[in-house]
């Protein structure tokens, strides 16, 4: 395998997904890679919705020019000519001919490809690691998609047990669909439902209907079907809790509305089997593979990942060594399982990586532009002094923006805003900066080497993927960032990781006592993180933040009354909007049959179909929409979760225009 770069890809493809405004992927991400004899490095990794602010971005360009130019613009702003990439990997229609499929089946293991991606981003997150010790990697989350997928799967979900650098792979369950199915139901996001679960008091206890979805739901997919099968499940336990409400058999919290108490007695459950899931997950690998699991590394990808509370539950109730997974388990960190499956593909254990930490993502140097921009609201600037900055946290929340972003969902200290943890005020305050409501708990950031005073059975967390009780001798001093059950997110943070940010933390604890300090995301209510300086100031003004330290410069604002911005900077969107001529043109390229979006979403969604048509033959189109007919005319069940999927990707209207029209037609009649 040829030294030089590597550009790594996780986009929805362009064409056919731009025509249909279809999110065949979300959370869009591109990383760059470096190999130099054994040593592979990443340099940079772009999540796509930081830059479009398009959360959870899966948006397509409309065609493979318009998606050479984006990754091109990317690698430029990190001084590298996409002339120079050996390959790029990830996303067909990306790359032009120097495009190589290495995402595709691997090897005869009957999994998704996206899954296997999902288990290399976490089970070679350090080789070192990976070639020495024995370790269990699972990837779970919501399903995969179908891009680099060459046929149907008996498992939707990928396990792998490595020893020696060797990969032996087996199907696991996911139990990710149950929370899915229950934001559908209750319209709100999944991590927003897991802090309502521990927030309010009230308890169910429905053990029968637990016992039945362990037993009965298809965890291990496929997903389509699953997710209706949860949808269902969603709903008994739902009914189930609204009865036992009304025959008094939970006890009311009534600091929470009707409503809230319904929904977290439901997720208290849903938090029950998922984690049974995960339990039997270990349980029968162990049995498999008889690993003793204090020697073996427990490696967690997929966006199910990002339950803490199931994780640590896992660490502590089998003992694994350490916790291996990156800080983007979710798909925003498809391209780094991508890339290292590849080179796990090429060189086998003849190469060396290890992760080196979040902060990998963009980097804003226009300090002197923004300050300009904003002249007229800026009061003043200066360097910024470690004491200061805890004389400024003790009286309000500070906004936080310091070289490099941090990679994934999670705030890790180069995006966020910092607040005081001995004060009960400010949980409110941040969650009204952030239209957040009342319970949400905020996250703290504690110095790694306090971590065991303050927290019970704390390990190194960096990037913010495990749950651990406050300690009870210390609960009352940190009232902003406790759970009702004493549980709180922790990031634990060394002078290695972020030495500016670690004195902060050391200046704070001599002032307080307290080396903690509490930390959330920098974004606003529907916006991804900011990435930008510019967006931080303009968060700053909106809000009423008197207090930034923007690349380490302390800046203080005025006439914050005059300024006129009323929502989120816009950022840049150019490479995937749509317009009219441009969809039509499109269109008559691809379809040039005409075939009704149902159709299009089918051959997108399932390979064999993809292998045998070709919409934009008509003789192939109409033959495609014989056979689609045909599939749905005989399995109602499988028309039911094609509807539902084409109505989550795209908010469309799930059925076809032909026929909806027929019916209008009916009605007029």
């Amino acid at each position: 395998m040829r030294d030089g770069y590597y550009v790594s890809t996780y986009l929805t493809p362009p064409g056919l997904s731009h025509l249909l405004d279809l999110r065949a992927r979300h959370d869009n991400n591109v990383s760059l890679w470096l190999k130099s004899g054994r040593e592979v490095r990443v340099i940079a990794h772009w999540p796509v919705e930081r830059l479009s602010g398009w959360r959870r971005h899966g948006a397509a360009v409309p065609d493979s020019a318009t998606g050479d130019e984006l990754v091109a613009s990317l690698l430029t702003s990190v001084g590298v000519d996409a002339a120079d990439v050996v390959e790029f990997w990830g996303t067909p229609g990306i790359g032009g001919d120097r495009y190589v499929d290495v995402g595709g089946d691997h090897h005869d293991v009957d999994l998704p490809p996206h899954s296997v991606a999902h288990v290399f981003s976490c089970a070679l997150l350090d080789t070192e690691v990976a070639w020495t010790e024995p370790v269990l990697a699972l990837a779970v989350d919501g399903g995969p998609d179908s891009v680099l997928a060459s046929k149907e799967y008996s498992s939707s979900f990928a396990g792998a047990y490595v020893e020696s650098g060797e990969f032996t792979w087996f199907p696991v369950a996911s139990p990710a669909r149950l929370f899915t199915a229950a934001r559908h139901r209750y319209g709100l996001r999944e991590g927003t439902l897991m802090a309502l679960a521990t927030a309010a008091g009230c308890d169910a206890e429905l053990s029968e209907l637990r016992d039945e979805a362990l037993e009965e739901l298809p965890f291990t997919g496929p997903a389509t079907l699953l997710l209706v099968e949860c949808e269902r499940m969603v709903g008994r336990m739902h009914d189930a809790v609204v009865a036992a409400f009304a025959t008094g058999r939970v006890v009311a919290d009534e600091r929470f509305g009707a409503e809230e108490q319904v929904m977290s007695a439901v997720m208290k459950e849903v938090q029950r089997v998922s984690l049974a899931v995960m339990v039997r997950n270990v349980e029968e690998a162990r049995a498999r593979f008889g690993f003793d699991p204090t020697v073996t590394n427990l490696a967690l990808a997929g966006g199910f990942a990002l339950n803490c509370p199931t994780t640590s539950a896992l660490m502590a109730e089998f003992g694994f060594r350490r916790l291996l997974s990156p800080p983007c388990v979710d798909d925003s960190g498809q391209s780094l399982g991508i890339a290292l499956g590849a080179f796990h593909r090429r060189c086998g254990t003849g190469f060396d990586f290890r992760f080196p930490g979040a902060y990998l993502g963009h980097q804003d140097g226009e300090l002197a532009g923004s300050f300009a921009e904003f002249a007229d609201f800026i009061a003043e600037v200066e360097p910024a002094d470690c004491r200061q900055v805890v004389d400024d946290l003790r009286s309000a929340p500070v906004v936080w923006v310091d070289g490099r972003a941090e990679l994934g969902p999670r705030a890790l200290g180069h995006r966020s805003i910092l607040a005081d943890p001995t004060s009960p005020k400010s949980k409110d305050e941040l969650n009204r900066l952030k239209q957040r409501e009342w319970w949400r708990p905020v996250a703290p950031m504690v110095r790694e080497e306090d971590r065991a005073a303050w927290f019970e059975d704390a390990r190194p967390s960096p990037y913010m993927l495990e749950t651990f009780l406050v300690r009870r001798d210390r609960e009352a001093r940190v009232p902003a960032i406790a759970h009702l059950d004493r549980s709180a997110r922790v990031q634990t943070l060394n002078r290695e990781q972020d030495p500016f940010l670690h004195e902060v933390l050391s200046v704070f604890a001599e002032a307080t006592g307290v080396p903690l300090l509490c930390n959330t995301s920098l974004n606003d209510k529907g916006e991804p993180i900011i990435d930008t300086v510019a967006q931080a100031i303009n968060f700053c003004l909106r809000k009423g933040v008197q207090v930034a330290y923007l690349n380490r410069h302390r800046v203080t604002f005025k006439n914050m009354h005059l300024y006129q911005e009323d929502g989120p900077r816009g950022r840049t969107t150019w490479p995937f909007e749509r317009d009219e001529a441009g969809t039509a043109a499109l269109a008559g390229e691809l379809n040039p049959a005409g075939l009704d979006d149902l159709y299009l979403h089918v051959w997108l969604r399932y390979p064999l179909l993809r292998r045998r048509f070709d919409p934009a033959d008509r003789r192939s189109a109409q033959a495609l929409r014989r056979t689609v007919d045909s599939w749905l005319a005989t399995n109602h069940e499988l028309e039911a979760g094609i509807r539902l999927w084409i109505s989550r990707a795209t908010g469309l209207v799930d059925r076809p225009r032909e026929r909806q029209k027929k019916e209008e037609d009916h009605v007029r009649g």
